[in-house]
């Protein structure tokens, strides 16, 4: 269970000289941090793609055909298993 505190009661000093001093080292530690972006031109960060080459139509073609090639194999297995039946 928790504790509902009265919204109508004051915070105690220590609980202010608490959070007075959590945000002041909340801002210190943050101070550090540039949170704006940083300008990307695509030419520096590019370097990953260096050697990448685009996959061809050849290379495609040929993994249709041997999915076609292995869907035939494998109605005429089926097919040739079934007649035997």
């Amino acid at each position: 269970m928790s504790l509902f505190i009265n919204n109508t009661q004051d915070r105690s000093e220590l609980q202010k000289r608490i959070a007075a001093e959590l945000a002041e080292k909340a801002k210190k530690k943050n101070a550090d941090i540039d949170l704006e972006p940083k300008d990307v031109d695509g030419v520096d960060d590019s370097e990953y793609i260096k050697d990448y080459k685009q996959s061809r139509v050849m290379n495609l073609s040929k993994t249709w055909l041997l999915l076609i090639v292995v869907l035939v194999v494998t109605i005429a297995a089926i097919i040739i298993l079934a007649v035997r039946s």
